[in-house]
């Protein structure tokens, strides 16, 4: 960026010794500017690094259960139906398995039940998909038949 500046300067005014403190004083801004720059994005980068890793955790399993419920509808194993209790139970394990990976609860792949973090995670898990169900099920497909029905 420095360099970009410099070049810009030179380009614009020439060289006239004249302009050498304008020039002098721009690039030095310029540098200051450019590492205080480098510093916050480095400094966010540190801060907010976990929650980049769980956001992209979270998009590569929507992007995983997705083409995997588009290859059960291609093969005919899975109809409209069943895909949204399919896609619950896919992303929801697949989101405990990471929470078991990254508190290392998941050793030789057993899941332990004794240890508390364990059961408070396979609770959430049951929980979510249970919400989901229910909210998508019985409320949401009531609301649309009741509706659908006033509408005609």
């Amino acid at each position: 960026m420095n360099y970009i500046v410099s070049c810009l300067l030179v380009s614009m005014f020439g060289v006239d010794s004249r302009l050498l403190p304008i020039y002098r004083f721009a690039r030095i801004t310029c540098k200051k500017a450019t590492r205080v720059a480098k510093y916050n994005v480095v400094h966010l980068v540190n801060v907010s690094e976990n929650d980049i890793v769980e956001k992209s955790i979270s998009i590569l399993s929507d992007n995983s259960v997705n083409e995997l419920l588009y290859l059960l509808k291609y093969y005919h194993m899975a109809s409209d139906e069943s895909s949204t209790f399919i896609y619950i139970l896919v992303y929801e394990l697949l989101l405990l398995v990471y929470q078991l990976y990254k508190k290392n609860l998941l050793s030789k792949n057993v899941f332990d039940l004794s240890n508390k973090e364990s059961q408070n995670l396979l609770q959430q898990l049951m929980l979510n998909v249970a919400l989901y169900i229910i909210l998508k099920n019985f409320i949401i497909n009531n609301l649309i038949g009741v509706i659908h029905k006033g509408l005609k």
